[in-house]
Formats: structure tokens, C-alpha cells, sequence
């Protein structure tokens, strides 16, 4: 039987410098964890053991009426065989379950670092998180850029977190080969947290990969529709004029839910006590059905069905309804809307090339989900949710009655999602409502006020308090704020100088923009000339032997176009104005491509042959990129020409 020994009194002075040690590297990198090992009241009880023979450091978990230990009596053993596992030969992105005391991650770096590119150490408790710190040496593994921690995340935050961490750089690339090492008795101590963590894992991949890296036709159309807007964004306030402006104040975001049915009249009441937002979609519904009129319509979509939200409303009812549309929308949008104009920028790079500032928000995919991020920004709290079902009714109603596409516009899927209700146990959801019900969830983790749903029906979201739309307005909507003359009296209109000075500066940008977009197609042309001689010479070759060996020089070749292709990619698009321009529309074909070819040193025995097909396909990634970019640059033609229309106009008006 194993046996164990507690440390001596001469251990604590070598356990306290070890503790300085590793803190000194989290409290640099991780200011947050230092924080809370600074404050931490400990809960998990344990105590610190070590094995006689080997001297090596273990930990015993007190869980209940279970005394689990970390480690087997060789720590740095268990880790080397949970590496040869033929899972881990060629590891990339690895997230481990569990610390431990760090052997783990400390020998994967040691024995499989010129491999990985990305790692993320989860840990439940951070008393064992802090135990480790004193009985290890874990500063190679804090002090690695590649590492990042993960300490004490409550689990009903996981997938805010998980999601903001994913979407980093470029560990995009890399969500094809992510591994998980399970550190058992971690695991063992609370299964269902490890497992919401895989869950949530694959859940934040998901949305991130659909958010990022959905279609470059989709952003053209988008980047089109900028360009068609840009007198709109010019000559328009934007929504920063009202940053703050609210602070405190109560904001009611209504959706077309079917649930709105059960409260839409109670809107009514509390038209000057609170600012009212809307989607574009529940417009109708609220002015001639309900006798509301909304203060602010979110609109986000960039296809044309949304003028039909817009068509006919008499322009008498919209006076007092300001339209705050992203300038992705089609032009007709706009020049459909009877009512005054806020824009309101997403978070898309090419708002922030254009340079002409008018409120840029972190939107996430869906105009309810832009209504809750613009009263965040203009201060507002509590944020009440009404008809944000996000859900089919136990009827199979998708929108409220009045919704101009009718109550059943989408239909209940065969594969429907089932999730957890705010009234029911479970309701039936759709693939793309359940990813607005995961950015309502991202939104409202980082939100410092009170978030109430007072939708009467529809899917829970995490981090909400679930109220009848009576009681909410009862205990938060009291007061009167007038919400329309605070809006006029802080909008403001562009004068015609301040237009005159936008439209000078921008026309220096794309002057800037063309030339560096001129550079850049250079550079790829005269690589994807290098790859196609390389696949002409030197794959054939490779294909047509019966045996798979490689040659020195054929190695050493392909090794080279690596390495001058990834250099080549970093200074291009690490260029500001690569990531400010074409980014946004390269950027969904970048992702998926990187994702496969990062998968592709995980298929051979031997790593080098690795090389050559990661070489070989970047006679495609070449071609389709040079196509995007030339798509781009055409785009910048069109600006131009809009530019010079302006300045006309601009003169008219002078003179």
C-alpha cells in the first residue's frame, strides 16, 4: 500500500519562495487570478502530501465523504504516459481539464512544444491552483504566450468566457485539431463542471465559426451596401451623440416573439417612463396593433425583404421614432423610412477605415441583440426584454400576430433544439435562434446592470431574472424620462464644413488603401508563381512512388515556401490596413481555409509530408485569395465615384 508523508517545517520557507515565484509570473499575466488568490476564503478542503522514495509533491481533496489524490506517487510518469497517447502525437490546440499540480501541462510543453500553438488550462478551484503554486515550479508554463488560464469560472459564465477567448487572434485556425487532456481525479471531483466546459467549448467554436467565418459573398454584400450608404453615414448623427445619455434610466427591448401577444399593451403605459427599443420586424406590429410607438427601430439585416418592415407607414407615425440602422442594410432602407436617422456601426473593420466616427458597438448577430447593446452604450438600466422568445409557442407560432411575414414564418425544424424555457421545461428552438440566445448570454455576462426578461414565454437566457412584464414595470419603470426630447437635444447633425473635412480625409485614405491593396496582390501573385513551380517539379514525383519516403532536397523545399508563406502571410495581414479593409470580407474563406490546413499535420506518420500537401494547397488559397482581393479593390472604384458625387453636392449646397 502506498504511503505518504506530510511536509516538515523546513519545507514552508521553500514552499512560500516557490509561491512568490509563480505568482509574481500570474499576478503579470493573470491580474484577475492574482486577485483572487489575494482574497480567496478556502472552501475545498485538502491537504499537501508527498511520496517518501521519490520525494514528489501530491495533494489529497477532501469532496464530501471522498478523499481524492491528485497524483500517482510518480507525477512526471502518469504525464509522459498520458502524452504518448496516440491522440497527442502531433498536438496543436490543447485544453486540459483539470490542473492538477501541473505536471500535466509542464510535460506536455516539454515533449510536445515545437508542436503546439495553443493552450488552455482549466481548473475549477483555485485552492488547487494556489496549493500547486506553492509545491511546483509552473512558471514555464505561465510565463508561455500560448498558455492561457482559466481559474474558478462559475458555471453558468463558461461560455461567455470560452466564447471571447476562442474568437483571439488566430485560434480561429486551430478549432479542427483542439484535444482535451483530462486530468482524471479533477474530473472526478466535479464531473458535470468538466463537462458543461466540453460543451461549452464546442458551443463557442460554433457560434464563433458561424459569426466569423460565415461567407465572403455575404460580406461583399455587406461592403457594397456601405458603399451605397456612404452619403447616409455621412450626412447623418450617429448613435455616440447618446453615449451615456440614459445612464440609469429603463430601457424595454421589444422582439416579435409570439409571446409579445401578452404584454404588448402594457408598452403603452410607460411610453415617456422608459426608452423603448424595437427590431425592425415588430415595428407594424407595435404602431397599428398595439398603439405603441417605439423611440428607437434596430436594423441590422443586409437583405432587401427588410424595406417591406418599412413600406407604407405613414411618416406622421415616425416622427418621434428614430431609425438606428447599421449601414449594412440595403440603401432602400433608408430612403423607405419616413422617420428621422441614427447610424449605428457594428463592429466590422471597415467601419473604422472609414474614419468618419459614429459610434461603433460590439453587435452581436441579430437587431434585438443590437437593441440590447445600444442601451447598454447609452447607459441604460435595468434592460427589460419583452418578446424575445427565441422560441415557437406550444402552438407552433414564430412571431407575433401582425408580423408582416405572417405568425408562422418559420416553420418548427425536424431537428429542432430543445432548450430550457422561462415558463416551460423545455421549448423548441431553431439553429440560428439558439445563436442569438448565446450572444443575449455573451452580451449580458459582460453587462453591469440588471438584464429581466419579461417575455411571457420563449427560452431562458442565462443571467437574466425572469419577471412579468407587470411587475417589472411596476418596481423599475416609475418615473418619467421623456426619452424623445433627450434624444433631440443631444443629436447632432454634420454641418456642411465638418462634411467638407470628412470628405477630404477619406479621400486620402483610399488613396492609402489602393496602394497598399496594389502591394499586396503583387506579393501573392509573385508566391502563387513560386507554389505552381513546386507543384509542377516537385509533387509529381512524391504522387507517383509506390513507397511513401521523401527526399532531403524535396523536404528542405517545401520546408522553405512554409516558412516564406507564413511570413509572407503575417506581414501582409498583419498590415493595419489589411485588417481594416479586406479583412472583413477574406476573412470568412481565411478561417476555413487555416482551419483545414492546420488539420493536416495530424494525418501523416511522418510530419514532413505534412509540408508538402500544406504547400501544395496554396496554389488554391493563392487564387481565391488574389479573386477576393481583386473584388475588394473594385469596391474602392466604386467609393471614388460616390466621393465625387458628394463633393457636387456639397458645392449645391454652398451654393
Amino acid at each position: 500500500m502506498q504511503q505518504w508523508v506530510k511536509p516538515r517545517p523546513r519545507h514552508k520557507k521553500t514552499f512560500r519562495k516557490l509561491y512568490e515565484k509563480n505568482y509574481s509570473v500570474v499576478a503579470r499575466r493573470w491580474p484577475h487570478i492574482a486577485k483572487l488568490l489575494d482574497t480567496l476564503k478556502p472552501k475545498l478542503k485538502h491537504e499537501v502530501l508527498f511520496d517518501p522514495i521519490l520525494g514528489r509533491p501530491n495533494l489529497r481533496v477532501f469532496a464530501g465523504d471522498r478523499a481524492v489524490m491528485l497524483h500517482s506517487p510518480d507525477p512526471l510518469l502518469e504525464a509522459e504516459q498520458k502524452v504518448k497517447s496516440p491522440e497527442f502525437r502531433y498536438p496543436q490546440f490543447l485544453i486540459f481539464l483539470g490542473l492538477g499540480l501541473g505536471f500535466y501541462p509542464l510535460v506536455f510543453k516539454k515533449l510536445k512544444g515545437k508542436f503546439i500553438k495553443v493552450m488552455l488550462i482549466v481548473e475549477k478551484y483555485p485552492e488547487i491552483l494556489k496549493a500547486a503554486m506553492h509545491l511546483v515550479d509552473l512558471t514555464p508554463i505561465f510565463a508561455d504566450p500560448r498558455v492561457e488560464l482559466m481559474v474558478g469560472v462559475p458555471e453558468d459564465k463558461l461560455f461567455p468566457y470560452l466564447r471571447k477567448y476562442m474568437e483571439f487572434g488566430t485560434r480561429k485556425w486551430f478549432f479542427k485539431v483542439v484535444k482535451f487532456v483530462v486530468h482524471e481525479p479533477s474530473f472526478a471531483l466535479d464531473k458535470q463542471y468538466y463537462k458543461r466546459v466540453v460543451s461549452s467549448t464546442r458551443d463557442a467554436i460554433r457560434e464563433a465559426l458561424i459569426f466569423f467565418g460565415n461567407d465572403p459573398q455575404d460580406s461583399l454584400i455587406g461592403l457594397d451596401n456601405i458603399v451605397k450608404n456612404i452619403e447616409h453615414i455621412i450626412f447623418n448623427p450617429g448613435v455616440k451623440d447618446l453615449y451615456g445619455k440614459f445612464r440609469g434610466k429603463p430601457a424595454i427591448c421589444v422582439a416579435s416573439g409570439p409571446s409579445l401577444a401578452k404584454n404588448a399593451h402594457l408598452l403603452r403605459q410607460v411610453q415617456d417612463k422608459a426608452l423603448i427599443f424595437c427590431c425592425d420586424a415588430t415595428l407594424k406590429p407595435l404602431l397599428y396593433r398595439y398603439g405603441v410607438r417605439p423611440h428607437i427601430v434596430s436594423s441590422l439585416e443586409r437583405v432587401p425583404a427588410v424595406v417591406k418592415f418599412f413600406e407604407g407607414i405613414e411618416p406622421d407615425l415616425l416622427r418621434d421614432t428614430w431609425l438606428g440602422a447599421c449601414p449594412v442594410v440595403v440603401p432602400e432602407v433608408y430612403e423607405t423610412y419616413g422617420g428621422p436617422k441614427i447610424v449605428v456601426y457594428r463592429d466590422f473593420a471597415h467601419f473604422r477605415w472609414l474614419g468618419i466616427d459614429r459610434g461603433i458597438l460590439r453587435i452581436g448577430p441579430s437587431c434585438a441583440n443590437m437593441s440590447f447593446k445600444v442601451a447598454e452604450a447609452l447607459g441604460c438600466n435595468p434592460i427589460i426584454l419583452v418578446g424575445q422568445d427565441l422560441a415557437f409557442a406550444e402552438t407552433g407560432e414564430s412571431h407575433v400576430e401582425g408580423h408582416v411575414f405572417g405568425t408562422q414564418n418559420v416553420k418548427l425544424p425536424q431537428n429542432a433544439i430543445w432548450v430550457r424555457g422561462n415558463y416551460a421545461e423545455k421549448v423548441a428552438t431553431t439553429r440560428a435562434w439558439y445563436m442569438f440566445l448565446k450572444h443575449f448570454e455573451l452580451d449580458i455576462a459582460d453587462y453591469k446592470g440588471i438584464c429581466i426578461n419579461a417575455t411571457e414565454g420563449g427560452a431562458y437566457i442565462e443571467g437574466t431574472k425572469v419577471m412579468k412584464l407587470a411587475d417589472a414595470i411596476e418596481e423599475f419603470v416609475r418615473e418619467p424620462i421623456y426619452p424623445v426630447e433627450v434624444i433631440r437635444e443631444h443629436l447632432r447633425e454634420p454641418s456642411v464644413e465638418e462634411v467638407r473635412e470628412t470628405v477630404s480625409s477619406f479621400k486620402e485614405r483610399l488613396k492609402e488603401t489602393k496602394e497598399f491593396m496594389d502591394d499586396v496582390m503583387e506579393s501573392y501573385r509573385s508566391k502563387l508563381e513560386e507554389v505552381m513551380a513546386f507543384n509542377r517539379e516537385v509533387l509529381p514525383p512524391i504522387l507517383s512512388r509506390t513507397e511513401d519516403y521523401l527526399e532531403d532536397e524535396e523536404v528542405e523545399r517545401a520546408k522553405t515556401l512554409y516558412n516564406e508563406i507564413m511570413k509572407l502571410k503575417v506581414e501582409t495581414m498583419g498590415q493595419e490596413l489589411f485588417y481594416l479593409y479586406p479583412m472583413h470580407v477574406v476573412q470568412p474563406y481565411v478561417i476555413n481555409s487555416e482551419v483545414e490546413l492546420t488539420a493536416i499535420f495530424e494525418k501523416y506518420n511522418d510530419y514532413r509530408f505534412a509540408y508538402v500537401e500544406w504547400v501544395a494547397k496554396h496554389q488554391e488559397w493563392f487564387r481565391v485569395m488574389l479573386g477576393l482581393l481583386r473584388e475588394c479593390y473594385v469596391r474602392l472604384d466604386w467609393i471614388d465615384e460616390r466621393i465625387q458625387q458628394i463633393e457636387k453636392k456639397l458645392n449645391a449646397l454652398v451654393e
